[in-house]
């Protein structure tokens, strides 16, 4: 679902509603990693005291759960967070003026210069 809403919001920087659901889905992705590296923790505490550490499927289920968390928390949100800087720098550009964009603003062109094309003399103090 990142992937669809990322393409959604680059098309459209403009677009708050696009960039509004790429941050709530980073979020439910922040929040399920977090509930990703609790569940071994409580899969483990469970697991024994069942007695059932000796047993290869809890063993399993654990490790798988946290490589799942690991994956997330190490590649996926790291990438999801570059990722939305950068669409939040893409909204930003666009809703800026052409002007601001481009880096001239109102009153950066030089009076001298200006007043020199007319013929008239600069004054210097």
């Amino acid at each position: 679902m990142f992937p669809k809403a990322l393409r959604r919001a680059h098309s459209a920087p403009d677009d708050r509603e696009a960039l509004a659901a790429l941050q709530t889905l980073h979020r439910i992705c922040r929040v399920y990693a977090g509930i990703g590296i609790a569940v071994p923790v409580f899969g483990f505490a469970t697991a024994s005291g069942l007695g059932a550490l000796g047993s290869g499927w809890p063993i399993t289920s654990i490790g798988l759960t946290t490589a799942a968390a690991a994956i997330l928390g190490l590649l996926i949100l790291p990438a999801q967070d570059n990722a939305l800087t950068a669409a939040q720098a893409l909204g930003r550009r666009s809703a800026m003026s052409p002007a601001a964009a481009s880096g001239v603003t109102p009153g950066s062109s030089s009076r001298r210069g200006s007043s020199r094309a007319s013929g008239a003399p600069s004054r210097t103090r």
